[in-house]
């Protein structure tokens, strides 16, 4: 079977860095970075959803909330995402949100983050509680156990 993963989560905890280890770890070509732009289909997301394995997300799950918090145009509604989240699971991928607390992040990525790090923090656990979706803390949990948890989803799937 396939592994399919998918990375979304907070600015600054080390999401590539998870991508990189997870490639190595299971032998997956290097997916794509995927932002959403004015203008972008769903058709996009669906293709990319059967050509790679690994995807890093830069704002995916977080696009309503990283839109307020900048006062951009908000490029996904919460049924778009609730669409792209049930077309990923119905896809057998594996959604990791990254979350950690404040003062173990990687701060000065984004001061947008740095300033509204509490507001975020509980808007992806919201989102990982209603979708049912993996969470990771790169900074408080082991690689080795975070894998021990994707070993056990891909043999559910």
């Amino acid at each position: 079977m396939k592994k399919r993963i998918i990375i979304d989560g907070v600015i600054g905890t080390g999401r590539e860095s998870l991508q990189e280890m997870l490639c190595e770890e299971y032998g997956l070509s290097k997916g794509t970075y995927i932002t959403f732009s004015k203008g972008m289909s769903h058709s996009f997301y669906d293709k990319e959803l059967d050509l790679t394995n690994i995807v890093t997300v830069g704002s995916f799950i977080g696009d309503p909330l990283y839109s307020k918090l900048t006062e951009t145009d908000c490029l996904l509604t919460e049924e778009d995402i609730n669409l792209l989240v049930n077309k990923a699971k119905d896809n057998k991928y594996i959604i990791i949100i990254c979350l950690t607390t404040e003062d173990k992040r990687v701060k000065g990525v984004n001061k947008v983050v740095d300033k509204n790090i509490n507001e975020i923090n509980s808007y992806f656990k919201l989102m990982v509680k209603k979708h049912d979706l993996m969470l990771y803390d790169p900074f408080n949990e082991s690689i080795v156990d975070l894998l021990k948890k994707l070993d056990r989803k891909f043999e559910e799937e």
